[in-house]
């Protein structure tokens, strides 16, 4: 009994080993987001001028928040530069970002669905915090010529229990008439990086049983379903983990949390089957 436990916690070990090299590579080879143009910059400096202007004079009785990630903002480009205007004219005390949250920037990877009241309202209790900043990028484009930025921004209040400001910001350095190619971008993971980062998750899925095959015979040979349950949960929960932070940032609809269902019951499928196939040729 000792022996298996041992096992298997050296086994969790080993996964959370293989978690963080993988981790390291991934923010070490991922691609980076492509540098935001001049004329980007200038068009997020007006936007973040006026918003945390505006969030100055309607907070109303919010003093401190919390800011949550912007839908289709999946770099943080547009909430990291409100952040900092926020702070620079002290329109509101600003929670530091979490650590899951300094890990997604890290791995430049965030969450892209969009963020309702409620979800808002519930991170500033959670946080105990008087309000949460929120929003939306509808649009963010640069051109040879200019750029488009169109973004809400909201400012939920937690003794109210509701939105107490929302915005539209629509600013366009473009001059009118001016012609070029664009290099338009909605934020969102595009198909071709998302199907790349899910076949790494799946190499990876596959290859964590087959790395912890003598712990799965020790834990299977003592024939005990709470071990191995508890071994189970340790491949899945690692197999969950990497699904979250690697494809994280392509869940952007509510499909997101069906996708991760269905992923994360496909890595339970397979740890089984593998878990099945050592029981039957030690029988």
């Amino acid at each position: 009994m000792f022996n298996t436990l041992s096992s298997i916690l050296k086994t969790a070990g080993v996964a959370v080993l293989f978690g963080a090299l993988v981790v390291k590579a991934w923010s070490f080879f991922s691609p980076r987001p492509a540098p935001v143009p001049v004329s980007g910059n200038r068009v997020i400096t007006k936007f973040v001028a006026a918003a945390s202007g505006d969030l100055l004079h309607e907070r109303s009785n919010v003093r401190t928040a919390t800011l949550l990630h912007f839908a289709n903002d999946p770099h943080g480009i547009i909430a990291r530069n409100l952040r900092a205007g926020i702070k620079k004219i002290h329109a509101l005390t600003l929670l530091p970002k979490s650590k899951l949250h300094s890990l997604e920037t890290r791995l430049h990877v965030s969450g892209a669905a969009a963020v309702t009241p409620a979800t808002a309202l519930r991170a500033a209790k959670k946080s105990h915090e008087q309000g949460a900043v929120f929003g939306t990028v509808h649009r963010f484009a640069t051109t040879v010529s200019g750029a488009t930025l169109d973004c809400t921004v909201a400012l939920a209040s937690v003794a109210r229990g509701r939105i107490i400001f929302q915005k539209d910001y629509k600013f366009n350095t473009r001059p009118a008439g001016a012609a070029g190619g664009s290099a338009a971008t909605d934020g969102r993971m595009s198909i071709s990086a998302f199907l790349l980062r899910l076949l790494i998750w799946a190499g990876l899925v596959l290859a964590l049983p087959l790395g912890a095959l003598p712990t799965i015979r020790a834990t299977v040979r003592r024939a005990s379903n709470g071990l191995n349950g508890a071994l189970l949960c340790v491949l899945t929960g690692v197999d969950a983990l990497l699904a979250y932070l690697l494809l994280g940032a392509g869940f952007g609809s509510w499909l997101a949390a069906l996708s991760f269902i269905l992923f994360a019951c496909a890595a339970v499928a397979y740890n089984l089957e593998v878990m099945a196939r050592v029981a039957r040729a030690q029988a």
